[in-house]
């Protein structure tokens, strides 16, 4: 992390869960759009702020998957899996 008067620069890694068709709009490579992936991406976030010390915003960009890896049901968290259930019905 990198912080100055103009703006605050953060960069790393972030793990989320996507369910496939989400993934896939995204332009991640995925198999099954039903099922349920772990994408891990690198990424650096640029946050401008004001005179005021506030942030302003944010710019993100991503870089092309590190991995995505298909999730077994087993594999998915208790909420995310309730979730996702309520959604499709």
């Amino acid at each position: 992390m990198v912080v100055d008067d103009q703006c605050v620069v953060s960069e790393g890694f972030v793990k989320q869960i996507y369910p496939g068709t989400e993934a896939a709009r995204l332009g991640f490579p995925v198999g099954d759009p039903n099922g349920d992936y772990l994408l891990v991406f690198r990424t650096l976030v640029v946050m401008p702020v004001d005179r005021d010390g506030l942030i302003e915003g944010e710019d993100i960009y991503l870089s092309g998957p590190a991995s995505t890896t298909k999730l077994p049901p087993s594999d998915l968290p208790e909420e995310y899996a309730r979730s996702r259930q309520a959604r499709s019905g």
